[in-house]
């Protein structure tokens, strides 16, 4: 996170508060203790956890009496720009506009004289701020999309990384990519749950990327891992990933681990892995998309004349409203069409034919969508 802060004497912007104190108390928030004329103390919130990430720099809507004016959001860094207006007496540092790398939190950017190094509470949370959190679904989507293609890209270079470990043992490489199938099948897990945000899947693929918290020695990560290999030798048969997955109510509660934290969790309450099909393709991308196809299943996969059948949709964007049936049958030139009187869930099978149901609906991502499910024909 990247602060600008632009020192100003009263004279210079008149009528704005005074700042008394510019903490950064977490990733992506920004609080500011100022003081009007008169004296009245305010800490307003600048939380901009939730922004997406932006093409060009924004300007807050009232300049600088908003104290912080300008903000910009890419994939990896918020930057924000601070009028800091000062009293007349104060020394303002040379030069005045001064960038600072904020790397852990808290923060304490700036301090008056008279204030000390504590967090303050927050008092008053800008409405303009507000309505950049609030993000629409598609919005979001675009973000977790983003992220989870950056994972997959930090994936194929930790692979290839992973050479560096060949004397632990000459298949690290082999088994750098089965843990990172493993880590995939959890985020494609939390990305299809229609209950989870996609900001906060959006977080999850975003800190697998940095890694396991042991990341910065890249000798003990491998030689940890050398030591799973005896107890996995073909892999995990389970999801896992090093990352917070439990009791994620936003973005923020997604923090990085190891995997040998995860799996001390194994048979827990609080067991952070999770079923993996053996047949899982890592290297199967077509899931990451904005808006998740809908999904057209059978209760009954071989159906005769006269039998009942019923379709269910399914949608990961979740959201479902205004579903429509439509059951089509097939004519010898391979065009659909709607079946008179065959517009709800349940169908009774009729003649001869090959057939479909065609579901029309309303989902998170978008009204109007389209899932057709598999043909069949009875014979």
């Amino acid at each position: 996170m990247k602060v600008i802060v632009n020192y100003l004497r009263s004279a210079e912007l008149p009528g704005i508060d005074f700042v008394d104190k510019i903490v950064v108390p977490e990733a992506d928030v920004l609080h500011i203790k100022c003081h009007s004329t008169g004296g009245q103390i305010l800490v307003p919130e600048y939380d901009f956890s939730n922004v997406g990430v932006m093409k060009a720099s924004g300007q807050s809507p009232n300049g600088y009496s908003d104290l912080v004016y300008r903000y910009f959001k890419t994939a990896t860094e918020l930057t924000l720009w601070i009028a800091c207006v000062v009293p007349e007496n104060t020394p303002l540092p040379v030069p005045a506009y001064q960038e600072y790398e904020v790397t852990t939190f808290p923060d304490y950017v700036f301090i008056a004289e008279d204030e000390s190094e504590t967090l303050e509470v927050a008092t008053a949370f800008p409405a303009w701020v507000s309505a950049l959190n609030a993000l629409t679904y598609p919005e979001k989507q675009v973000i977790a999309v983003e992220e989870i293609n950056e994972m997959l890209t930090k994936k194929d270079q930790d692979i290839e990384l992973s050479v560096r470990g060949l004397e632990l043992n000459s298949d690290i490489s082999t088994h750098v990519a089965y843990w990172w199938r493993s880590a995939i099948a959890v985020v494609k897990r939390f990305f299809q749950d229609p209950n989870v945000d996609p900001l906060i899947v959006a977080e999850m693929a975003k800190q697998a990327a940095a890694g396991p918290t042991t990341r910065s020695d890249q000798f003990r990560l491998l030689r940890n891992l050398a030591g799973l290999i005896a107890q996995y030798p073909n892999g995990p048969d389970f999801a896992a990933i090093w990352v917070e997955t439990r009791n994620l109510n936003s973005p923020s509660d997604v923090t990085r681990k190891t995997i040998l934290e995860v799996l001390q969790t194994r048979g827990t309450a609080e067991d952070e892995t999770y079923p993996m099909s053996a047949d899982f393709d890592s290297t199967d991308e077509t899931w990451i998309v904005e808006n998740q196809p809908g999904i057209v299943a059978y209760d009954n996969a071989a159906p005769v004349s006269g039998d009942t059948i019923r379709a269910t949709l399914t949608d990961y964007d979740g959201g479902l409203r205004n579903v429509r049936y439509r059951w089509q049958s097939q004519a010898q030139d391979g065009t659909w069409s709607n079946m008179q009187g065959a517009n709800a869930r349940d169908w009774t099978v009729g003649s001869v034919g090959t057939y479909r149901c065609r579901c029309l609906y309303h989902d998170n991502y978008a009204d109007d969508q389209e899932a057709l499910g598999a043909a069949f024909t009875v014979s």
